[in-house]
């Protein structure tokens, strides 16, 4: 193959690019340990670092999925212990009314009933104080009432 190669370049006139040569062989040597300290030094390296780097990432989705799923979790627990404590609350609320409307009803039922009694006591004090002046009164009723006839009239009633 070289060597048809190699007529055909020594045919034509013209210089090679490239000799074929033995050096070929140096330089596919060289390439191929260059390539494979720098798979060994460079790659290799930057293939483990980019590998943990990827883990890593997968790692700290993985942490914040799960930090999210129980950020969820508690947010629920917490939102129905909310709930359950408002409704303790309005329990709580609708019976201290019921209590209030209670001791309201004991207190307007004790003081509409010292309010009968005073009132009760004010009346029949009023009524005898009424008849003690009636009996009072009665004597004086003729002379009451020709003092307001002289008042009324201007003169003398007899």
């Amino acid at each position: 193959m070289y060597g048809a190669l190699a007529l055909a370049v020594a045919a034509s006139d013209e210089v090679p690019l490239i000799d074929l040569d033995h050096t070929l062989w140096i330089q596919l040597a060289l390439f191929l340990l260059l390539m494979l300290f720098l798979s060994k030094a460079v790659f290799g390296p930057y293939l483990k670092l980019k590998d943990a780097r990827e883990k890593g990432i997968e790692g700290a989705r993985g942490q914040a999925k799960e930090m999210q799923q129980g950020a969820t979790e508690r947010g629920a627990d917490y939102e129905g212990r909310l709930l359950q404590a408002k409704q303790r609350g309005t329990d709580e609320k609708a019976r201290l009314r019921a209590e209030g409307a209670e001791h309201e009803r004991e207190i307007l039922g004790k003081a509409r009933e010292e309010t009968s009694r005073a009132v009760e006591a004010a009346r029949a004090k009023l009524q005898q104080e009424t008849a003690k002046l009636r009996t009072d009164m009665v004597p004086r009723v003729s002379e009451l009432a020709g003092a307001v006839a002289r008042k009324l009239l201007g003169r003398e009633v007899q």
